[in-house]
């Protein structure tokens, strides 16, 4: 999102200027970002991970079969390839995914960003990238956690939440062209 966008943009002027305070309360929001995205997610079955999984299970004779499917449905979307050489090709944001991959992931990157900013070195992208393997997306694909296949929340109160929450800070959003009629979904903000 354009609001994700801007915070990410603060980090470097915060990284340079080896501000850790600054780094940490960006960092923070970024990551409040992420769990509000998996909240809205995380009401419509459409935008699950969890079905996505389920799914994949339901093809397999048996339990090993199961596992097999699972394994490579979790790295289609996540780490494709034998040893993850296409990184995030097929990459979604589902609820569910972005709570237990993602978020990790960027947790990671900003422990990172800190601890050079605190020892006045810069990013090892290369120890980042090694780090995120091996405790992130290596686990995460041979795991079987389950996810839920149902809807978590009702989508148009948690939409309003976070509306609340960013619109104070966000831009100024263009009003559709549209007759308020024809709007469809716009109704329920009016």
């Amino acid at each position: 999102s354009a609001a994700f966008a801007e915070r990410l943009a603060e980090l470097r002027p915060a990284v340079d200027a080896g501000d850790a305070a600054r780094v940490g309360t960006v960092g923070d929001a970024l990551l409040q970002m992420i769990d509000d995205l998996d909240a809205l997610l995380s009401t419509d079955t459409n935008f699950m991970l969890g079905p996505w999984l389920a799914a994949a299970r339901s093809w397999a004779s048996t339990p090993e079969e199961a596992r097999w499917l699972e394994f490579n449905a979790r790295d289609l979307i996540t780490r494709w390839g034998p040893n993850g050489e296409v990184s995030d090709y097929a990459a979604r944001a589902w609820g569910g995914l972005v709570r237990a991959y993602h978020k990790p992931r960027w947790t990671i990157f900003l422990m990172r960003l800190m601890d050079g900013v605190r020892a006045g070195t810069p990013f090892d992208p290369r120890a980042y990238e090694e780090e995120v393997v091996a405790l992130v997306e290596r686990p995460w694909e041979r795991t079987h956690a389950r996810f839920p296949t149902t809807p978590e929340g009702d989508a148009v109160e948690v939409a309003r939440r976070l509306l609340r929450k960013y619109a104070p800070s966000a831009a100024p959003i263009a009003a559709p062209s549209a007759k308020p009629e024809s709007r469809g979904m716009w109704n329920i903000f009016v």
